[in-house]
């Protein structure tokens, strides 16, 4: 049986390629040189300054996207989802865009220095702030939504694969009164100091889903999924036998390729 999944932990993250990423500059460029702008485009380009002013608006446009792409890269990696206590939220909402608004405007105050002018004594933040917002959270839907459909498959062996194991196996790890409990398929469990994190990162990750705080779950060890209305899981496993493991209506989307 074959299933897809989503990549819970970013090891498959899609690069978006530099020329999709220099269109995206460019396009930022038009429209933070022209924004704000009385005059039409046509008029706009025979302006002695237009040609100064579209290529400082390129370079500014293109660092801030590849720092927002690097930035957006290494987020997949660190945070495969989003937890609970809003860790990834809050590190994507400092690094994709408060940091690239900053060097924007950092950048865009030695631009208007260089002119004679001083940034905040021009329409600056009126004209233009709110499409470099807008442009940011392009950049992050952009960069973000290739990692949700790639996709690996994992073969998935039969129930009774599970009874027979070659050697132990890892079932299943779960969290329990300040310490972590790791089930294998032989029924016994050991009780480990790490935390999930640590423990995720030393097996095949390809095998094995992360969820922080909550739970490490082998994919082929779901038997059956019970959805509540709420959106959270209950996962059931196939060993041990009847064992329920909770998931957060937040960490659900892990699971969507089990419907």
């Amino acid at each position: 049986m074959q299933i897809s999944m989503l990549n819970p932990n970013g090891s498959n993250v899609h690069r978006i390629t530099f020329l999709y990423r220099f269109i995206l500059a460019v396009v930022a460029a038009h429209l933070i040189t022209t924004g704000g702008e009385f005059q039409s485009f046509t008029e706009l380009v025979k302006l002695r300054g237009y040609p100064i002013a579209m290529l400082s608006s390129l370079a500014i446009a293109m660092i801030v996207i590849e720092q927002v792409h690097y930035s957006t890269l290494k987020l997949q990696k660190r945070f495969p989802v989003y937890d609970l206590a809003y860790r990834k939220l809050s590190w994507q909402l400092l690094t994709c865009l408060l940091l690239p608004f900053l060097t924007i405007f950092g950048l865009a105050t030695i631009y208007y220095a260089v002119h004679g002018f001083f940034i905040l004594d021009t329409m600056w933040m009126t004209n233009h702030s709110w499409q470099v917002v807008l442009m940011l959270l392009v950049l992050n839907l952009v960069f973000s939504f290739p990692q949700a459909g790639s996709a690996p498959h994992f073969t998935v062996p039969e129930p009774k694969a599970l009874t027979q194991p070659e050697a132990r196996c890892l079932m299943y790890v779960l969290p329990s009164n300040g310490v972590t409990k790791v089930y294998y398929d032989d029924g016994t469990h050991n009780v480990d100091n790490r935390s999930l994190e640590d423990i995720f990162k030393l097996l095949d990750t390809k095998s094995y889903i992360l969820n922080p705080k909550r739970s490490i779950v082998r994919v082929d060890n779901i038997k059956k999924i019970y959805k509540f209305p709420n959106g959270g899981l209950k996962l059931e496993l196939f060993c041990p036998a009847g064992t329920l493991v909770s998931v957060s209506k937040r960490q659900s989307p892990a699971y969507a390729c089990f419907f």
